[in-house]
Order: C-alpha cells, then structure tokens, then sequence
C-alpha cells in the first residue's frame, strides 16, 4: 500500500523507539501531516525524493516526553512554549483554572498557541473547609473547589466532566466517604487522580483511585511510624505539618510489615505513582549546572509567584538540615524500593507550585529517577509510553511507530549513555511541525 505523501523524514538517526526495544542504529522516520507512517532501518524506510528533512547522523530520537504533574496557571500561560521546546510535547495539568485551560487546551491542539499538548483535570477536588483558604490572599488562583459531602462529592464530578476535563484530582482534605462516593459514581470513565492525606493512600487504591501523587506526603500515613501519623484534617497549612512530615520519614522504617504490605498492594493494584520527587528531597538537590536549572527562562507569572510565598515556606519549615536530609534519603529509599517491586513510578514535576522552570524540572526528574535506580531507558519509558498509558492515549502518542502522532525529539547525544543528555535537545517535533531548542 502506498504511503501518503511524505512531509517530514527524520534521516539516518539512532532510535529510541519508546516501545521497549534496543535503539536501532541508522533508523529512518517518515511523517505525512501529524502522524508517524513509516519508522525502520534506512535500507527498508527509504525517504522520497524533495522530502524536508532533519538530518539524524551522530544523533539520538526519542518520542516527546511527558510530564504528568504541572500547574499551568502558576507558570502562567506565557510558559507554555517552555515545556514544548525543551522537549515536553504534552503535560498533564492537575489544579487548573478550566475557565482559562479549557480555551488554552483547544488553541494548542489546533496550532494557534505555541506549546505541549495540554491535558486538564480542572480544578483539584478538596474536602471543606479548604486548606487553601488559610493562605494569605492571592497566593493561588482559585484552582480547588471544596465539597462537604458525598453528594456534593459526586455533583462536582459531573459539573467538571460536563465541562469537558481529561481526568480528576482528589485532594487532600477529602474524607473517604466522599472518596469513594466520587470513584464508584466515576466508574472510571476518566483517570482520577490524588493528592491525599485525610485519605489513606492504601484505602483510595482500595476504593479504585488510577494514581497517587507527592511520594512526599500521600503515602505518608501507610509508610510512617504509628505514633508518627497526622492529624486527621491536617496537611500542608497546618502548623507544623511539613516539619513533622520530614521527621516522620527520617524515623520511617522500611523494613516494617505494614510498609511491605503497601509496597506489594501498590505493586498489584497496577496504580500509577507520581513521585514528585522535588518535594521533600531538596536537601539532597542535585547539583546542576546553570543550564540545567532553566533559571534564566523564569516566567513574570512564576517571580511574582516566588516573591509572595517565600516568607511563608521558610516560616513553614522548622526542621534541621540534619533531619531534612536523613527525610531526603528515607524517601529516595523507599521509591527505590517501588521501583524494584514493579511498582508503575512515573515522571510528574508538580511545576508551578514548587520552584522549577517548566520543562527543566522533567528532565530533573528523569535524573532523580535514575538515582533510584530506574534504568535511562526505563526512565524514557516511564515518561513517554508509559505516560500515554496513564493518559488514555497509548492508541494515539507515547511511541515512535505508525499511526502514532509526530511528537519527536532529536538529541546531540545518547541518554541511554547518561540521562542529563535528554536537555541536549536538537531539535523538538510536534504534530510533525519542527521547533527550535530554548537558546
């Protein structure tokens, strides 16, 4: 059968195809519009005469990556090309404005805004009262609803689906009730997601939840010490909570029934797990370079952002630096252990409300995952194939294949060799259109 016409060869790379193979030297591969058609050893995928090209001698393709944990509204939306030039052809939204994303999302899809392809779950779902009201004004776009009630619960679900998300977050001051009450009238037609901590993390995977989030502190309650559980109704704006939380891990033993028991009811329920592992392991910050810290593409919206919570996260943390490391080194430990247990740990930043520059933080994270002891490759995996499975989407990206969109990324050098070399990023595919590299 002929192939359509060709309208963009990527020629004589190294492929890294994302569907779990060796890479294949010498690899042609062929686009007609937004799809892949062709994909193969050059001597098989020959590419038509006059056909536009990217010269892939002495480089490496991957498909676009995926980050699963982002809050655009917190970047602003001028941080949007960020994402797609360093590589990231789709993110996940999870605590969003759809009064602003929803718009966002349909100009993106149809190439009139510049940046990744946009999935949104609206706003995060919290029990009432909110945490966030406790924050002094203006330190986050309305981004949560509240419900005090199952049915309340059950009625935010619909008002959110009927305006069209991709998916839902639970967050942390929602009681189980109403957990359950949400996943059971759900019925997974939409991934849903949480952020818990009222919730046991053990209990939402028990009641039918698609993904955790935060290794920091949804897991905390099924990994901590008895005595060392928080209050019911506390989280992140309560007094002391951070502090206690990193005590908390620091004295966390691994060993212990309960957490192998966690371990292994994760490892079979087949859940997602976004680790997040900026949050809670800063004590233990990679050192990176200038350019690998993006500083430099800070976004208005994201100073302004940095500028008023600042006082508040140092007042937050009353921990010592000894404490913070040991928390650093327990939780590293632990995802670790997930990953050698099968565990599904994913590539999320949570970008926008904690520091980072969009784009750079994946990339971060791909290294932080590495440093648990993923493999380059399965950390690849982890954050393109395995990322469209957790989207819904493995039918239409996450491989370099036939049928699949054109969401590419050319690099300078192997990151199966070293993952850092994932921000030597050459050129960025999207939709089979071509994007420069952040200068």
């Amino acid at each position: 059968m002929p192939l359509p016409p060709i309208t963009l060869a990527v020629r004589d790379v190294t492929l890294i195809d994302g569907i779990g193979g060796p890479p294949l030297d010498h690899a042609n591969v062929l686009v007609s519009g937004e799809r892949i058609v062709a994909a193969g050893p050059a001597a098989q995928t020959p590419v038509p005469e006059g056909t536009p090209l990217l010269e892939g001698a002495g480089k490496w393709l991957i498909p676009g990556l995926v980050d699963l944990h982002v809050h655009v509204n917190l970047c602003g939306l001028e941080a949007l090309p960020l994402w797609l030039r360093t590589g990231v052809t789709s993110v996940r939204d999870i605590g969003g404005s759809i009064e602003s994303l929803i718009p966002a999302r349909a100009e993106l899809a149809a190439g009139t805004r510049e940046g990744p392809r946009l999935f949104t779950h609206g706003p995060m779902i919290d029990g009432s009262p909110s945490g966030f009201g406790a924050l002094p004004g203006g330190s986050f776009e309305r981004l949560w609803s509240e419900v005090d009630r199952p049915e309340a619960a059950r009625a935010e679900a619909d008002r959110l689906l009927a305006a069209g998300v991709d998916g839902l977050k639970l967050y942390q001051g929602l009681p189980l009730e109403s957990v359950r009450a949400l996943l059971a009238h759900v019925g997974g037609r939409v991934p849903v997601t949480g952020h818990l901590t009222r919730t046991r993390a053990s209990d939402a995977v028990r009641a039918g939840i698609n993904c955790l989030e935060h290794n920091f502190v949804t897991p905390y309650n099924d990994v901590c010490r008895p005595e060392d559980r928080t209050a019911e109704g506390a989280g992140w704006h309560t007094p002391g909570f951070i502090t206690r939380v990193h005590r908390g891990w620091a004295n966390a033993d691994l060993n212990a029934p309960h957490v192998r028991e966690f371990i292994a009811l994760l490892a079979e329920s087949g859940v997602y797990y976004d680790p997040t592992l900026t949050w809670g392991t800063s004590a233990l910050a990679l050192e990176e370079t200038e350019a690998e810290q993006g500083e430099r593409h800070l976004t208005p919206t994201m100073q302004r952002r940095r500028e008023l919570l600042a006082g508040r996260r140092a007042a937050a943390l009353g921990a010592t630096a000894d404490s913070l490391r040991a928390s650093a080194e327990k939780q590293l430990e632990f995802v670790s252990r997930l990953i050698e247990a099968g565990v599904l740990v994913m590539a999320g930043t949570d970008t926008g409300a904690l520091e980072g520059i969009p784009g750079f933080t994946l990339h971060r994270e791909l290294r932080y995952l590495v440093r648990c002891g993923m493999t380059p490759k399965l950390a690849l995996e982890r954050a393109t194939r395995v990322a469209a499975e957790a989207l819904r989407r493995a039918d239409d990206q996450g491989t370099v294949r036939p049928g699949q969109r054109a969401d590419l990324v050319l690099l300078d050098a192997d990151p199966l060799a070293e993952i850092r070399n994932t921000l030597r990023v050459s050129r960025v595919v999207k939709d089979g259109r071509v994007y420069e590299p952040l200068a």
